[in-house]
């Protein structure tokens, strides 16, 4: 477990130090070691690290001689190799090395650091508090500012302790129902803002005011020349080699003993392990089956364990235990941001801590950057269909094409003021979000190809969308609960080795990452190729529907004026939908309201939903 704090008090009579011990205890830490805690603080500026026994590093060091304090935590393997080619001794504090790059480069020292992390630093003699997130976002930082103090932490629930009144921001909650995920800068609570991956915020601490500055986003790693060429590249091998050279990064830096490959039997966890294994590492694999699903992951990871050779640790969420664990979900986020198949972590917590291996290696992130999300396949195949069109008559592909829109749509479409068209090139209103569009559009309008263009551009805003939501969920269950994870698939030279990659070796007609699945397929044979995406995922359209009775007379209907009785029949025909108002609903009840979880499950019950008990966690 790491997290970063600080705080600045404006005022003459401030404490920030105590404010950081407010903090501290407004984050709970349920591993079953305790946690450290470790603070510095210089005229009116605070900074503070939770620590805990995992493989994640962290530091603090404040110069007083040069006036430059610095905090971080993250895992950061690669940067003793910068040091070095920076000319400072890696056997330095990293802290120290920090502040030397920061006194050297100014801001821009941030782009020379790679890796996981949250970062602070302060400069006494300039009155300025830089606050920075990593490339991709995993490490999250939220803060607030007010005329008191500023605040920041990597736990929202320490911003929450100086945020009154808490304040329901429904613009990200009307994002949410359109993206599944808020964008950029905003959170759910207004005066709570979050770093977006690779930025960082300066605090002018005598004028108070903030200034937001980017170091990193994706469209910057991509090369038209290597684009070209990669079109001739062997690209399973190529991506090999690079999986190979970062999972050498994690295991030069991870005691063997405490690693594990989190894996369900799917294409991506299944291939890190066969790497691994061609690097004569054989890591145990971890597993939680979830039990009435379809495709039994259960069966999945047992198949690939076999072929691996490795041991297997089974773990399975039944119906029962489904609905509590949705619950420690909602609390441990804080925000809307669960998915369904969430309570699958807190399944397997006992196994991984009686057995040591707190470190888990995931596949993460290889959908969006290969193109494995479902609505890249769906778009290749639009714009393919589209082409087919164009040999019909103007007019006759105008009806037909009104013809195949639903009407709903239509009907929507043809009543909002500002066409459809247009809304989405401000980004739905999240200006934000319109510009990451630009500067992808930009970055890639040199590729020649409309359609491959398309395609490319889809991908990227998927990743900038959706990778750094994906992360912050992962980041506070396993941080909250004393594990660390790993993502091979976000080190530097992979990512752009996948935004450098021509389109034709992510997508065809029927297939998404189709450079993974070849890739894969060299090790466990053909058939693997075509393994279902989806094995293990919680199944929606049973196990959602029975919490809908909350819905009535809730938070939602309260605060925004749903009518459930009318909309029932609505909501339950998309029980995607009908989740993420549930996720609403949860959250409104229990972050803004305080309702007792275990109420919420006596509640379950006495509309006959089979419920296990709600289980407070030791802190």
């Amino acid at each position: 477990m790491s997290r970063i704090f600080g705080a600045v008090d404006f005022g003459e009579r401030g404490n920030p130090a105590q404010t950081l011990d407010e903090m501290f205890k407004a984050v709970p830490h349920w591993g079953r070691e305790p946690a450290g805690y470790r603070k510095s603080s210089s005229s009116g500026v605070a900074l503070g690290l939770m620590l805990h026994g995992t493989i994640y590093e962290s530091g603090m060091r404040f110069d007083e001689a040069e006036g430059v304090g610095v905090a971080y935590c993250g895992f950061v393997p690669e940067w003793p190799e910068i040091f070095t080619g920076e000319r400072l001794s890696a056997e330095a504090e990293p802290a120290i090395n920090v502040a030397t790059l920061y006194k050297r480069y100014g801001n821009d020292f941030l782009r020379r650091l790679s890796g996981m992390f949250s970062l602070a630093l302060y400069d006494k003699p300039r009155g300025k508090l830089i606050v920075a997130s990593d490339q991709s976002g995993y490490f999250p930082v939220y803060y607030s500012i007010s005329p008191d103090r500023f605040v920041f932490s990597s736990s929202i629930k320490a911003v929450k302790r100086f945020t009154d009144p808490l304040i329901v921001n429904r613009g990200a909650c009307i994002e949410h129902l359109l993206f599944d995920a808020v964008f950029g800068s905003q959170t759910y609570y207004e005066g709570i803002e979050a770093i977006p991956y690779g930025t960082f915020v300066e605090l002018d601490i005598t004028s108070r005011t903030l200034r937001r500055g980017r170091y990193f986003s994706y469209e910057e790693l991509f090369d038209a020349d290597e684009y070209e060429a990669s079109r001739k590249i062997d690209a399973p091998t190529e991506l090999s080699e690079k999986l190979k050279e970062a999972l050498k990064k994690i295991l030069s830096s991870v005691d063997r003993s405490t690693l594990a490959l989190s894996c369900g039997g799917g294409i991506d966890c299944s291939y890190i392990g066969a790497l691994l294994n061609e690097m004569n590492e054989k890591l145990p694999m971890f597993c939680t089956n979830v039990v009435g699903t379809k495709v039994s992951e259960s069966v999945l990871a047992e198949e690939a364990a076999g072929k691996l050779g490795v041991e297997l640790y089974l773990s399975n969420l039944t119906e029962r235990d489904f609905y509590p664990l949705i619950l420690r979900s909602i609390l441990d986020y804080d925000e809307p941001i669960v998915h369904p198949s969430m309570p699958k972590f807190y399944v397997s917590s006992d196994v991984k801590w009686e057995t040591g291996r707190l470190n888990q290696i995931m596949g993460v992130a290889s959908d969006l950057l290969f193109g494995g999300i479902g609505n890249v396949k769906s778009f290749y195949r639009y714009l393919k269909i589209k082409g087919l069109l164009r040999f019909i008559p103007t007019r006759s592909r105008r009806v037909l094409s009104s013809i195949l829109d639903n009407p709903q749509s239509v009907d929507v479409e043809l009543r909002m003021r500002n066409k459809l068209y247009d809304l989405a090139l401000v980004g739905m209103g999240n200006f934000e979000r319109a510009a990451m569009q630009r500067r992808i559009e930009g970055a890639l309008s040199v590729l020649s190809s409309p359609n491959e263009r398309a395609v490319k551009t889809l991908m990227l805003e998927n990743l900038s969308d959706y990778q750094q939501h994906l992360l912050n969920r992962r980041y506070e269950a396993s941080t909250s609960h004393g594990f660390s994870l790993l993502f091979p698939f976000l080190d530097r030279k992979m990512l752009r080795f996948a935004v450098n990659l021509a389109v034709t070796h992510c997508i065809d007609w029927k297939y998404g990452k189709l450079v993974v699945r070849k890739a894969a397929s060299q090790y466990f044979g053909r058939s693997f190729f075509s393994r279902k995406k989806y094995g293990g995922d919680v199944p929606i359209k049973k196990w959602v529907p029975p919490m809908s009775f909350l819905l009535k007379g809730g938070f939602v209907e309260d605060f925004f004026s749903l009518e459930y009785d009318t909309m029932r029949e609505t909501l339950h025909k998309s029980p995607k939908l009908l989740w993420n108002i549930l996720d609403l609903e949860l959250w409104g009840r229990l972050s803004l309201l305080d309702e007792s979880p275990h109420e919420l499950v006596e509640k379950m019950r006495a509309k006959g939903i089979d419920s296990a008990d709600y289980q407070d966690w030791p802190t």
